[in-house]
């Protein structure tokens, strides 16, 4: 039910940056793989294909769980907890910067934050995402690359760093389809349910593409996609 272009649009941009996409190929997932991220020369084998692949950072993107066990090292460094004891998300300001003065030029959106209702929504990882983005023009803009170079105390870093702006949240809703004509939904806390008007909320707006269409803009038509 995706609009036709779309995943073809973004594989063709990706090859433009050179980023080798691979689809439809399994690799061998080593024993060794501590977390989701592995940071590391390995080379993967492609069971489907027959393939090896090699990369120096590897993300496993599946699952529910959140995987941070990687700033473990950091918060030895720190000497500080920069995780939420129970679900193990990092805990963030509202500007997307981890809550750690000593570390303002590390920003955290999408999932993996514990600010509310950002868990599984991919709308608002986008908005966390831009927030980042701003905040992090903002500081090459201010210098603080220079001024993180020079400073020699975890104060002279957080003093370094501009104002951020904040992420809002203004967004109330939930849509989940439940394939291509079904579907749930909540609008401004009210729940719609499996009803005639949640079908027709999630059929149109969600279940054609997962809102892609949206995104379309960011990911122009290769020539393949245009003859088609």
């Amino acid at each position: 039910h995706f609009r036709p272009g779309l995943s073809n649009g973004a594989i063709d941009k990706l090859g433009r940056l050179g980023v080798k996409v691979v689809l439809n190929d399994k690799v061998e997932i080593p024993s060794d793989f501590g977390y989701a991220s592995n940071v590391g020369h390995r080379v993967l084998h492609g069971t489907t294909s027959g393939n090896d692949y090699a990369s120096d950072v590897q993300i496993l993107a599946v699952g529910f769980r959140l995987h941070t066990e990687y700033v473990e090292p950091l918060e030895q460094v720190l000497g500080h907890s920069l995780r939420e004891p129970t679900s193990g998300a990092l805990r963030v300001r509202p500007t997307l910067q981890l809550e750690n003065s000593a570390v303002p030029h590390i920003y955290v959106p999408g999932d993996v934050n514990n600010l509310p209702g950002s868990t599984k929504f991919g709308f608002k990882a986008e908005m966390q995402g831009n927030t980042a983005a701003g905040n992090i023009k903002k500081m090459i803009a201010s210098g603080f690359d220079k001024a993180f170079k020079s400073a020699d105390n975890a104060q002279a870093v957080a003093e370094a760093a501009p104002k951020a702006s904040a992420w809002s949240d203004y967004v109330d809703l939930m849509l989940v389809p439940i394939g291509p004509d079904l579907g749930v939904a909540q609008v401004l806390k009210i729940a719609l349910g499996s009803s005639g008007l949640a079908n027709l909320f999630v059929r149109q707006l969600k279940s054609k593409d997962f809102m892609l269409g949206m995104r379309k803009g960011y990911f122009p038509k290769s020539k393949k996609a245009k003859r088609e």
